[in-house]
């Protein structure tokens, strides 16, 4: 299962102790343009270590609660903004 970290700029991602996807946004995207940008490419070669049809489910999950009309970003400039994942650490 991969999890959400957190969307921010570059410089202020602290950075995992396990692999990350860091998906690149634009200003105006929204969640129902991200989600589909996610189902649009394969991620099985991104040291995740997870199957396509996984990173396809656990992305459906995740945007299952949030209205797919609202925008990722907010920001008027036009930073480099990342939607950051990483693999769920299983106990």
């Amino acid at each position: 299962m991969i999890e959400y970290l957190e969307t921010c700029q570059p410089e202020y991602f602290r950075g995992h102790h396990l692999p990350v996807l860091q998906v690149p946004l634009w200003r105006g995207i929204t969640y129902g343009e991200l989600k589909d940008a996610l189902h649009q490419k394969p991620f099985y070669d991104l040291g995740l270590d997870v199957s396509n049809e996984e990173f396809h489910n656990a992305v459906d999950i995740f945007f299952s609660d949030i209205d797919q009309s609202l925008p990722v970003c907010y920001s008027d400039e036009e930073p480099t903004v990342f939607f950051i994942f990483t693999k769920r650490e299983t106990l």
